[in-house]
């Protein structure tokens, strides 16, 4: 009888030790992942996040407009594209933009890497005034800052575009003379794409040319 009851202690022993480890094991998951969110939540904080397009029917129109042409014309390549716009100041009192397919982390090597991004309904539009005010503020933020909208900007972006990997040495029986070449580094990836429309002063546009791919007007 003692030892049925020494055996029976042992099985609730050995029960109450793999119970406490699925415990701490999912104390700990619960610690890291409510970690992980608060450090996303405090990274999205130092975008700025506007409905620019969102807020004005042509403007809605026509992002919606482009996007789906980046799509015809494979731009948005492997489901990678984010949408980028330059926004110029018009001397008539309207605004010009430069509107882009960028399928490649280009914000990580911009040294006046811009804050302002918008969600259009599920895609990504990176916005960049171009304004004399606006580009002197951009450059004069501090290393630590700009590398906080870096963040931000990676965060937000997440898998949308192709992170460009190290440039590392390509090996290659190419010379010139006694020096070698190595392989070719080609800078960018996927087709050109940028469409320019101009904006009076009433909001009306006006596409001036467009080019995507091998495809112009």
């Amino acid at each position: 009888m003692k030892i049925v009851q020494f055996q029976l202690r042992i099985k609730i022993v050995k029960i109450i030790v793999i119970v406490s480890r699925y415990v701490c094991l999912f104390i700990f998951l619960i610690g890291f992942s409510c970690t992980k969110s608060q450090s996303n939540k405090e990274d999205l904080e130092y975008c700025n996040i506007v409905t620019l397009a969102q807020d004005d029917t042509i403007k809605r129109n026509l992002i919606r407009k482009t996007i789906s042409e980046f799509v015809k014309y494979d731009l948005f390549r492997n489901n990678r594209g984010i949408v980028q716009i330059s926004i110029y100041p018009d001397s008539l009192g309207g605004e010009k933009w430069y509107i882009t397919a960028k399928i490649e982390d280009d914000y990580q090597r911009y040294n006046d890497v811009s804050s302002i991004i918008e969600d259009f309904h599920g895609d990504l539009i990176h916005y960049y005034y171009e304004d004399k005010a606006s580009i002197l503020k951009r450059k004069n933020r501090s290393e630590n800052d700009k590398d906080k909208i870096r963040n931000c900007l990676e965060y937000a972006i997440g898998n949308r575009v192709y992170q460009k990997p190290t440039k590392k040495k390509r090996w290659s029986r190419l010379k010139m003379g006694e020096r070698e070449l190595g392989g070719v580094n080609r800078a960018k990836t996927g087709w050109p794409a940028t469409k320019t429309v101009l904006f009076n002063a009433k909001g009306e546009y006006t596409v001036l040319n467009w080019s995507y791919g091998c495809s112009e007007k």
